[in-house]
């Protein structure tokens, strides 16, 4: 569906974002626990790498508190183990929201340069 794609601090997998938000597993009982983790798994991205083809470019900030960098290093290994181009930017004092008018600018610098390369013509 996609030529190629973007994750900018984006969560890999929703359930185990779920549960570092909170520090501990899901609280729910056991018999509401896997619908909720079904959904969550369902949600991510990691439920797709059998269908992902497009090259991706990951970008997060090294001093981001709130997106997780790992997630975007795991998805990225099991994509490239299945032969999708994938390119990273860990972006120097870089934090969730990118606050900075320079940090702002960097990150649509790079994603534009990302698209130019990788779309047919820069379009």
């Amino acid at each position: 569906v996609f030529a190629a794609g973007v994750s900018i601090v984006g969560v890999a997998d929703w359930q185990m974002e779920m549960e570092l938000d909170d520090g501990q597993p899901l609280a729910f009982r056991t018999s509401l626990r896997s619908p909720y983790e079904d959904l969550a798994f369902a949600s991510s991205a990691n439920s797709q790498l059998e269908r992902w083809r497009a090259p991706i470019l990951f970008v997060n900030g090294d001093d981001d508190h709130s997106g997780w960098l790992r997630q975007a290093i795991q998805l990225g290994q099991s994509l490239r183990q299945r032969g999708v181009e994938v390119e990273s930017w860990v972006e120097p004092g870089g934090t969730h929201g990118g606050v900075s008018q320079r940090h702002v600018l960097e990150r649509v610098r790079r994603v534009i340069e990302f698209f130019d390369r990788r779309l047919e013509n820069g379009k």
